[in-house]
């Protein structure tokens, strides 16, 4: 046999082609599971860290509220898996003057606030700067703000709240503020009608507040199926009946919108949870209230769940 006829006949048997392609599939599968499990690792540790962030953002939010309630004003309630806390909102905060200034000051009579009376003004002692930036037209009358002086439980400032009645420790909706009053520092503030509060504060402290809100967790709503439930808040139902804790509660959606003004507000804090819990230890009136918040969330696609803890104090001085 000549030396052309064997580079002609040279190359690969079949049995070495089917060995080479057996190593090639093995190699390969190989390589892909050493490529696949970081990706995997990564894939998951980035939805726990969505998962976390969404838990994270969430207790941020209800911390920030929840910090602004009036003092005394948290109140829990449980239906069934269903979780509620509640509080009413406080703008701001000050200091208002009992009496008149004597003679000689810039200040005239009627800008001291008289408990015993149905009485319409006072003045603050200090300017309500947050006031302001938040709400600007209180200079030309707000609707909706109220005053409440020296609240100590979180039952009767919500009966009085529904009442709007003019008697209590809160005052019916509605308020001016005249800033700058009689050329002093000192801001008035004229109530839309006579309020006779139930008591004086021993600090002379008031708080403007303008709504009562709600977060209300879900973590099983029904057909939807686990790992579907929501942290909704809801805010602003003025003139809606208010929910009580020791009531039989509340549909999926509690509050109805009611247009104008006085439209019901609610937005989803956080989706996919599967367990919360709310408490509040309340204290007494000389130190911080504790709400604890317990969140847990589970990732749809791997099951996945998260639970965080989030201790928020709040002031309980009236």
């Amino acid at each position: 046999m000549t030396v052309r006829q064997q580079k002609r006949e040279s190359g690969f048997t079949l049995i070495e082609l089917v060995v080479s392609i057996v190593i090639a599939g093995i190699l390969s599968t190989f390589l892909a599971n050493i490529i696949a499990t970081p990706m995997q690792a990564h894939n998951a540790m980035a939805r726990r860290a969505a998962l976390v962030d969404v838990t994270e953002h969430a207790m941020r939010r209800m911390g920030r509220e929840i910090r602004a309630a009036v003092p005394n004003s948290v109140r829990t309630a449980t239906d069934g898996n269903h979780r509620f806390l509640e509080y009413i909102h406080t703008v701001d905060a000050g200091l208002y003057r009992v009496q008149a200034s004597g003679a000689g000051t810039v200040y005239t009579t009627g800008d001291g606030l008289d408990v015993a009376t149905s009485d319409t003004t006072f003045t603050s002692m200090g300017p309500l700067r947050h006031l302001l930036f938040r709400y600007p037209d209180a200079l030309g009358g707000n609707p909706d703000l109220r005053v409440v002086i020296y609240n100590v439980n979180n039952e009767t400032i919500y009966t009085d709240f529904s009442n709007d009645n003019g008697n209590g420790l809160i005052s019916r909706q509605g308020l001016a503020l005249t800033d700058n009053y009689n050329g002093g520092p000192e801001q008035l503030i004229t109530l839309v009608a006579g309020q006779d509060f139930a008591t004086s504060s021993p600090y002379q402290r008031f708080f403007l507040v303008d709504y009562p809100a709600t977060f209300h967790c879900d973590p099983d709503p029904g057909a939807m199926g686990a790992g579907t439930g929501l942290l909704t808040m809801f805010w602003n139902y003025h003139n809606e009946v208010l929910p009580h804790p020791y009531a039989p509660v509340f549909a999926a959606d509690p509050f109805t919108d009611t247009g104008g003004p006085n439209e019901t507000h609610k937005t989803v804090l956080a989706n996919n949870v599967v367990g919360c819990e709310f408490r509040y230890d309340d204290a007494t009136n000389q130190r911080s209230g504790l709400v604890e918040i317990e969140l847990q969330l589970q990732d749809p696609h791997t099951l996945n769940t998260v639970t965080l803890l989030h201790l928020i104090h709040v002031e309980s001085a009236p």
